[in-house]
């Protein structure tokens, strides 16, 4: 048996060595298959439900963080940005296939644009001279970030998760401030000079005002659409019903954190976390996790979907001691960063701290 010992002992360096290196040799297969065009080989390595859900969030985010800072005061031009938010999908859909993903992972970003004309034709790589950062996140996650050295100002970040002894890239994460998007463009219709105004300034006035109050929630209640400036500092604030203390937290993006205590609501129900960014919602449960925090830039936390288990306790004591007395919040929807929250230490102190006193439910001795 003694014998035995040091071929275990070796067996375990390998695997060990294995383990550490299996996200560069995933990568080294990914990067060849790219640039061989084997989509078959390629499609291996991507977790394409993830990937395509993860590129339309972002541009549904950035379609929303531009209908907030809009200067202009016409609620038809917002309602066409946001009709444009259904053309999302089946256009990333049909780009984000393994041809276009081969596109991405050798540094090519492909065109978004909603007002372009599509073609058949697959998007084609251009000669670029790029190259790839690597580093772990965690033991199961792994950033590649991809720069175009002809474009210094331009990244891609590619997020890829362990998948048994292989990986998987699940998130391609790149900017979209400098692309064209239909909530961008401005029409200027053309106006006849001959054309005589003065009999139905009336009802272009009231036209106008109808308008306003059709879109008056997009500007929170408020005539001014917000600052979305993301230095700008937000404020927690406190609410009770049904039986939950609600803590929510607002940024100039009109993005909104909400973290709901179950005190009074029943054994049946839990704590509970969401980001409203728009009419869109999003939480995590026990099996998928696409809201992620990093706090102070230091630490990363999830929230768990139920606090009734070990693992979903620890992980909600984790979180709310975190998130308590942050004073700085960046949020990652499916490993995408889409808002920050820069709390006041006034309202963390009158506020935001007690977020830290909402014991998981498996702790939580109250009788209902």
């Amino acid at each position: 048996m003694k014998k035995l010992l040091p071929w275990f002992a070796g067996l375990l360096v390998v695997f060990a060595i294995y383990l550490y290196a299996s996200p560069y040799i995933a990568l080294y297969n990914i990067k060849n298959a790219a640039e061989q065009k084997d989509a078959d080989k390629l499609s291996g390595y991507i977790d394409f439900p993830s990937v395509k859900q993860g590129i339309k969030d972002q541009i549904k985010t950035f379609m929303v963080k531009e209908i907030a800072s809009s200067e202009e005061e016409s609620g038809f031009e917002a309602l066409g940005a946001m009709l444009a938010t259904a053309m999302v999908d089946p256009m990333v859909d049909s780009l984000v296939t393994p041809d276009g993903v081969a596109i991405m992972l050798q540094g090519e970003e492909l065109d978004f644009d909603l007002d372009k004309e599509r073609t058949k034709e697959e998007p084609e790589a251009k000669d670029a001279n790029i190259n790839y950062q690597t580093s772990y996140l965690s033991f199961n996650r792994f950033k590649v970030q991809i720069n175009n050295e002809d474009e210094v100002d331009k990244s891609i970040n590619v997020i890829m998760h362990r998948n048994w002894l292989s990986w998987k890239v699940t998130s391609i994460n790149f900017s979209l401030d400098s692309k064209s998007t239909a909530s961008e463009k401005v029409i200027e219709e053309p106006v006849s000079h001959d054309l005589d105004l003065s009999n139905i300034e009336d009802e272009v006035v009231t036209t106008e005002d109808d308008s306003d109050d059709v879109f008056h929630g997009l500007a929170d209640d408020s005539d001014e659409l917000p600052d979305t400036g993301n230095s700008k500092p937000s404020i927690w604030k406190y609410g009770f019903g049904m039986g939950y203390s609600e803590y929510s937290i607002q940024n100039g993006e009109g993005i909104t954190l909400w973290v709901a205590c179950n005190e009074g609501a029943g054994a049946d129900y839990d704590h509970g976390v969401n980001l409203e960014i728009g009419d869109e919602s999003y939480s995590n449960t026990d099996s998928d996790y696409p809201l992620t925090f990093i706090v102070d830039d230091r630490i990363e936390i999830a929230p768990p979907g139920t606090t009734t288990w070990r693992n979903g306790a620890n992980a909600w004591a984790e979180f709310t001691d975190n998130i308590s007395q942050a004073r700085k919040i960046d949020v990652y929807l499916n490993d995408n960063k889409v808002t920050t929250f820069n709390p006041t230490v006034a309202s963390i102190d009158e506020t935001g701290k007690s977020i830290a006193d909402c014991q998981a439910m498996l702790f939580n001795d109250t009788e209902w």
